[in-house]
């Protein structure tokens, strides 16, 4: 295994646990970094390439989760893992559900198992950069953000659909969801009593939200099973290189937002930058509730289409977690009436 270079960060409030895990690890080649507190160990996170970043979980201040929550917006690709006492395996395992960490080690803790966890951890790591790697920095991807972004420029809207229809039809699941979408955010629109400017920008923002999806390989956009961390990496730089495309074109500057924004959640927990509440543009809490409808109510390579009855119930569950409560209760209306 190629890990003798790998960077460990360890953050614990008690300075004989940091010291224990320096002699666990003298042994070895790893650089070993150590702070007393969440705040130090993201100011390292930000300086400092690390492969792995273990934090204790109750700490004064932030909490282990916390500070792994603001440590994903810094370095999503640096593994987490949390040390934690039993009575925070609970918590402890719905952060692991919600893919916030990678593994947990209980205190007092086994040596062995410790390093076995440390090292796989670090296997897990580079994998993850490769992939990344790879895909950022092909030719291919560049040269397509280049070509979009020269094909909206001056287009009409009839163009902009067009040119969105062509990202669709690499993927056999979400063709005309951008129109069948735009049917949806109107509808919200017009409850809301958006001028005639917002609505028009809330539609192309509609329209060209999944732009981005040109530099996705059709291979895993059109991948029947469950994706990989690395293919879910990749699909995530969607929202990233849409924004790029848009930020490009003058007349579209001013809907890239609510394409980065479109797979944030109200909560924090959504990508790329994590933010929450009203951070989010409040069009691109719309797309976000509109893009999850529409993924719901047609078919995709992981499952079924739902009756909209049960994808209703669901956007009902999400109030205050994926989506914006008052905004959500407006769309659920406007969706029962336009099916009335």
């Amino acid at each position: 295994m190629i890990t003798d270079c790998a960077t460990l960060l360890f953050i614990d409030d008690e300075e004989n646990i940091l010291k224990a895990v320096k002699r666990l690890f003298v042994e070895t080649e790893y650089k070993i970094l150590t702070a007393l507190s969440g705040k130090e160990g993201l100011d390292y996170l930000r300086n400092e390439k690390v492969n792995v970043l273990v934090t204790d979980q109750r700490m004064p201040g932030m909490t282990g989760l916390d500070v792994i929550r603001e440590a994903l917006k810094i370095a999503p690709n640096t593994i987490m893992i949390i040390l934690t006492a039993y009575s925070d395996i609970d918590v402890t395992i719905a952060a692991i559900n919600d893919g916030h960490i990678y593994k947990y080690i209980v205190k007092p803790w086994d040596d062995e198992e410790f390093k076995t966890i440390i090292e796989e951890a670090i296997e897990l790591n580079i994998r993850r950069d490769k992939t990344t790697e790879a895909y950022v920095q092909t030719l291919e991807y560049k040269e397509e953000i280049d070509r979009i972004a020269n094909k909206l420029r001056n287009a009409d809207f009839k163009e902009i659909l067009a040119i969105a229809d062509t990202v669709e039809y690499r993927d056999n699941y979400t063709i005309d969801h951008c129109r069948r979408m735009t049917e949806h955010v109107q509808l919200l629109a017009d409850k809301l009593s958006f001028t005639k400017e917002q609505r028009d920008a809330l539609v192309r923002g509609a329209v060209l939200h999944d732009i981005g999806k040109i530099t996705i390989p059709v291979s895993i956009l059109n991948k029947a099973g469950p994706l990989t961390f690395e293919e879910y990496t990749i699909i995530k730089h969607h929202s990233l290189n849409g924004a790029e495309i848009t930020s490009r074109v003058y007349d579209l500057n001013d809907i890239t937002p609510f394409i980065l924004e479109h797979h944030e959640h109200y909560d924090g927990k959504g990508y790329s930058h994590g933010m929450e509440g009203d951070e989010i543009t409040r069009e691109g809490r719309i797309i976000a509730i509109a893009d999850a409808f529409d993924a719901m109510t047609n078919n995709r390579p992981y499952r079924s289409a739902m009756t909209c009855d049960r994808v209703l119930e669901i956007l009902e569950s999400e109030k205050g977690r994926q989506f914006d409560p008052d905004l959500t209760d407006m769309f659920i209306q406007v969706v029962r009436e336009k099916n009335t």
